[in-house]
């Protein structure tokens, strides 16, 4: 009788010794995600001489719903754009066809009123 409880007691303990054994990789410190590169890449429309708002809808057309850091400069009067639809696009950064950063994710419009000439 003796023998047969050591015996199921030793065979407990390898029992558990193996499945401890066992599950020591799934124990193991989780994979830490690697960041990857943006895939993805944009290509700045032409947007010179657009409505300032057609020219945003553009460019947010192209990126998609991204945070993007769009600038709206007025080099002429330093004027602050409120609406959109007031004003013209005279340039732009980056220029039409380039990419934009994925980096910066910044494009500035440079912006002038309807009734005036030239960018600056």
């Amino acid at each position: 009788m003796r023998r047969q409880i050591i015996a199921a007691v030793s065979m407990a303990f390898a029992l558990v010794a193996a499945t401890t054994w066992a599950a020591a990789p799934a124990m193991a410190a989780p994979a830490v995600p690697v960041p990857q590169a943006p895939t993805t890449t944009w290509v700045m429309p032409d947007v010179r001489n657009m409505v300032l708002q057609q020219a945003v809808n553009a460019v947010f057309d192209v990126t998609g719903d991204v945070e993007l850091d769009l600038r709206l400069v007025d080099r002429k009067n330093n004027q602050q754009v409120l609406n959109l639809t007031n004003w013209s696009v005279c340039a732009q950064s980056p220029g039409a066809g380039r990419e934009i950063s994925q980096k910066t994710m910044r494009v500035i419009l440079y912006v002038k009123r309807f009734n005036q000439r030239g960018c600056s």
